[in-house]
């Protein structure tokens, strides 16, 4: 998304309206709010071309879906419209529902993620049994239950045209919705169909000759309702599409909060379907806990179903024995194309069992095994599976055991098979020999395109002279393969300590969707606080002859090379990069070229910003957890002075002082192009922000800026809130962790009274007092730009939640809060939710680490449009299960 506000729509809508070409307008999460739908409206009612219209996460609420519907009443030329995430209630729902019933164009309806709920559900479907051309209908996330479901269920036995109904997302049902306070990712948006509701729409499926596609996903179907779409698929012969995904929320689980497992009986019914069915071709039933039982039912039934080519059960505690009698019935399955059976306790001998199928069976093309428990002799039963099968095309073996051993038998394999075109040996156990035999195989295969080997880490005894084996290894393929677009052999070799920036996605402190409620800084590629060593031994990294060799005949491929687009080179102990800088000179391909944690010095620095002056395709560049000093980062400046591609750069973890951050910020005074500058975690202090800052004023594309972590005091923060106050570009701001605490934070919260286009602002570990949080709430209270903000680890107190929950009575912005780690107290906590009955815009609230409060059950009904929220309390006094 980008910022567009009423304003700007008003203006694409006034071009609508004498512009005869335009067929597609996509304004996804963007702020058009109300008049800015309004004004799309009038003009649908005057344009004659625009046929697809998606608005998703816009703001446009029941007011903005009405005009819309009533457009709808007079266009004709619109047949798809996507209002997925707008705050749209049943008032939108019924507008829409009046529309549908005289609009002969519309042919797919999206309003997913919305509240809707029963009534907006009954609404549609009386619609439903007007309308003629409505072919998709997606309702998902709308907190529709049994009465909503039994409504479009009546529906489809009148309705000849719907194909698709998607009516996915549930995650609790209407009984335990108040015994469900804590989750540490609690949906509200879940629609509460039950078993009830599905056995409504179950019955039509019996009737209905013309829905070919049905999502149920995150439903509480339970073994009921499986029992029923078992019996309805018997006799149904359109339906082809069946997603029954229950995934298993384990916090509910240990909480006695499940109802929501197809278990063995429930696969059993559904098995006893597909025996007869003939329709469905995908059926997914993935983390169902349906064991040997439901297991054996399926055998059965692929012995004798003709139809089903992607069947999908990661995660259902399918024993070793499930897998053996499941390769029985695949090799007599003629069709079948797709098995996912990830997550599943499945072992070597059963792998030799199931990869013996692939000699028979030559339908199979994507086979899923990533987190099983298989180890070398279960690879080398795969290889020699390969050797003679045709079909095969996309093989995923990720966070095995599998080490060398596995690896060393895939040379003959890959020379004979011509099909497989994507492998996955991420997160195993390869070490640079392992590699080197993949790539030998590799050079004789012309059809494998994507090979990952991503964080394949050996024993922290091996040397660096083993990183540049590997790099030779990967060389000598390199030259002559003429297919592979992305190479990434990232983190090979790395020893404990080696973890370098990782890849795209920062693991900061704290941060990353994997940490517990942790949200973190956000940048792209954000290394870990004290990984930037890059390797062992630091600047004195002996640099031999042979170190040289390997380089050299690495980057001479590239010259050569000009079909690989993403080179992802991190911590594989190349640290000088002078000949490969060389190479950039000529190549034209690479768009992409991570180098984190290798050690790079300002000499290669100073290579590879001379191969910026020439080099016209490269995008992003990653150069963090490297030994870069000022000089380096003069370097590079100096270089981006007369490059026009570069958009990103990353140069986090380094040993940039100010001077490096001012002659970065002089030339951002000049280049046009750069979007995205990461310095966090280096040392520009007070001084070398405020050279960046004062570049802001003539800088007209720089977007994003991480600062985080750089000794910055008072001074540079009131230079960088100066010039925040009249910037009109920069949208993302990270600023955490540096040196004063309130005073700078009190600044920006000045600054932020005026700013209109920052969106994002990171502010966690600033040990905020009361006062500042008070002050930064009053600033929220005006601003009409920011939708995320950071304030986690700051300490915050009951007054400073309080002043907070102030503010979100008023804010018509704010879509993500972050607390986490702030100890709220259980009245900061009761204040925030009350503020949620006024505060109509926010989504994502996260308090992890935050009191138990007893009142917060009573709360949900209030809280309707927060969609993900963080809830995971540490501070127990009683066990969980007695408070529920």
């Amino acid at each position: 998304g980008n910022q567009i506000s009423a304003t700007g729509a008003k203006a694409l809508a006034n071009t609508l309206k004498v512009n005869q070409t335009l067929t597609t307008l996509d304004l996804t999460y963007n702020h058009i709010s109300v008049e800015g739908a309004k004004a799309l409206a009038d003009a649908l009612k005057i344009n004659h071309t625009l046929n697809t219209l998606v608005l998703k996460s816009n703001q446009v609420f029941d007011e903005g879906a009405e005009a819309l519907a009533a457009a709808l009443k007079i266009n004709q030329t619109l047949i798809t419209l996507d209002i997925a995430s707008n705050h749209i209630s049943e008032d939108g729902a019924q507008a829409l529902t009046n529309a549908l019933k005289v609009n002969e164009t519309l042919t797919s309806l999206s309003i997913s993620c919305n509240e809707i709920c029963d009534k907006g559900a009954v609404a549609l479907a009386d619609a439903s049994e007007v309308n003629q051309t409505l072919t998709s209908l997606e309702l998902t996330g709308n907190r529709i239950s049994a009465e909503g479901a039994k409504a479009l269920a009546d529906a489809l036995k009148i309705n000849h045209t719907l194909i698709t109904l998607d009516l996915g997302i549930n995650r609790i049902c209407a009984k335990a919705a108040e015994a469900i306070p804590i989750s540490p990712i609690f949906g509200h948006h879940g629609i509460e169909t039950s078993a009830e509701g599905v056995e409504a729409l179950a019955g039509v499926l019996k009737i209905n000759h013309n829905l070919t596609s049905l999502y149920l996903q995150w439903n509480e179907i339970s073994i009921k309702g499986a029992e029923a779409l078992a019996d309805a698929l018997k006799v149904n012969q359109t339906l082809n599409t069946l997603d029954l995904r229950f995934k298993i929320n384990h916090i509910l689980a240990a909480l006695d909060i499940r109802a929501n497992q197809i278990s063995g009986e429930g696969a059993g019914a559904l098995a006893d379907a597909l025996k007869v069915n003939r329709t469905v071709t995908v059926l997914n039933l993935g983390e169902n806990e349906i064991s040997m039982e439901g297991t054996e039912a399926l055998v059965d039934a692929l012995k004798l179903n003709k139809t089903l080519t992607n069947l999908d059960l990661q995660g259902n505690r399918i024993s070793p024995e499930g897998a053996i009698v499941l390769a029985d019935a695949i090799k007599v399955h003629e069709v079948l194309a797709t098995l996912n059976l990830s997550s599943n306790p499945i072992s070597i001998k059963q792998v030799e069992e199931l990869l013996d199928v692939s000699k028979e069976n030559h339908t199979i093309t994507n086979v899923n095994h990533d987190e099983n428990e298989i180890a070398d002799d279960g690879l080398i039963a795969l290889a020699q599976a390969l050797a003679v099968n045709r079909t095969l095309t996309s093989l995923d073996l990720s966070f095995n055991n599998i080490s060398d051993k596995g690896a060393y038998a895939f040379p003959e394999a890959l020379k004979l098979n011509r099909t497989l075109t994507s492998f996955n040996l991420s997160y195993d156990q390869i070490s640079h020999k392992g590699a080197q035999t993949l790539m030998d195989a590799r050079e004789a295969n012309e059809t494998l395109t994507s090979l990952d080997l991503d964080a394949n880490q050996a024993s922290d005894k091996m040397s660096d002279e083993l990183s540049r084996e590997t790099a030779q290894v990967v060389a000598n393929a390199f030259e002559v393969n003429e297919t592979l677009t992305n190479l990434d052999i990232q983190s090979n070799e790395g020893s404990e300590g080696r973890s370098g920036e990782g890849s795209e996605g920062g693991s900061g402190e704290g941060s990353g969707e994997g940490s517990e409620g942790g949200s973190g800084e956000g940048s792209e590629g954000g290394s870990s606080e004290g990984s930037g060593e890059g390797f062992e031994g630091g600047s004195d990294h002996e640099t031999d002859q042979g170190l040289e060799e390997i380089v050299d005949a690495f980057t001479n491929v590239l010259k050569i090379n000009q079909r690989v687009t993403i080179l992802n080179l991190a911590n594989v102990q190349l640290s000088e990069q002078e000949s490969l800088a060389d190479a950039l000179k000529i190549n034209h391909a690479i768009t992409t070229l991570h180098l984190g944690s290798n050690g790079i010095s300002d000499k290669a620095a100073e290579a590879l910003a001379d191969a910026l002056k020439l080099n016209h395709a490269i995008a992003i560049l990653r150069l963090g957890s490297n030994e870069l000093s000022d000089k380096g980062a003069s370097a590079l400046a100096d270089g981006l002075k007369i490059n026009k591609t570069l958009s990103t750069l990353h140069l986090d973890n380094n040993q940039i002082s100010a001077e490096g951050a001012k002659a970065l910020g002089d030339t951002l005074k000049f280049n046009q192009t750069l979007a995205t500058l990461d310095i966090h975690s280096n040392n520009i202090s007070d001084e070398g922000v405020k050279g960046l800052s004062g570049a802001l004023k003539a800088n007209n594309t720089l977007t994003t800026l991480h600062l985080d972590r750089n000794h910055v005091s008072e001074e540079g923060a009131k230079a960088l809130a100066e010039e925040l106050k009249v910037n009109q570009i920069l949208s993302y701001l990270t600023f955490s962790e540096n040196l004063i605490f309130d005073y700078d934070t009190e600044v920006l919260a000045d600054a932020l009274k005026v700013n209109q286009t920052l969106t994002t602002l990171n502010l966690e570990r600033k040990e905020m007092s009361e006062k500042t949080v008070t002050t930064l709430a009053g600033a929220l209270k005006i601003n009409q730009t920011l939708t995320t903000l950071d304030l986690g680890n700051n300490e915050i107190s009951y007054i400073g939640a309080g002043a907070l929950a102030d503010a979100l009575k008023v804010n018509q912005n704010l879509s993500t809060l972050d607390l986490r780690e702030n100890g709220i107290e259980c009245e900061g906590v009761e204040v925030l939710f009350d503020a949620l009955k006024f505060n109509q815009f926010l989504t994502t609230l996260n308090i992890w680490n935050s009191s138990w409060c007893s009142h917060i059950p009573n709360y949900r009904l209030t809280t309707r449009r927060i969609n993900l929220l963080t809830l995971n309390f540490c501070f127990f006094e009683q066990p969980i299960s007695s408070r529920i």
